[in-house]
């Protein structure tokens, strides 16, 4: 059976849009699209029955190392927690939710 660890491994979420794909350097539109397919990936592989708040902890996780890269991306302005879920209306990520049910025949 998987599950996350009590503790997860650290910057996992971080990793999310490091090198590999640059999510950091595109425009929002593109990196919502990158981040929700890694956040799918996660749900598809980590979303067992009884795993729902360690799904939406990581979520949580990477909205908010979304938000510290657009962050840096200027020093003009900076984007606080009501702009940024403006931003999420128009660019959603998938909701954490269970793939796979330890019930299931």
């Amino acid at each position: 059976m998987r599950c996350n660890a009590r503790r997860p491994r650290p910057g996992s979420a971080a990793r999310c849009g490091e090198s590999g794909t640059g999510a950091g350097s595109r425009l929002g539109g593109e990196q919502q699209q990158v981040l929700s397919r890694k956040l799918r990936g996660h749900n598809a592989y980590y979303g067992i029955t009884g795993n729902a708040r360690a799904l939406s902890r990581f979520r949580f996780e990477v909205q908010r190392h979304w938000r510290k890269w657009l962050n840096r991306r200027s020093h003009a302005a900076r984007l606080n927690w009501s702009a940024f879920n403006r931003l999420l209306k128009r660019y959603p990520l998938p909701p954490a939710r269970v793939v796979h049910s330890i019930y299931a025949t």
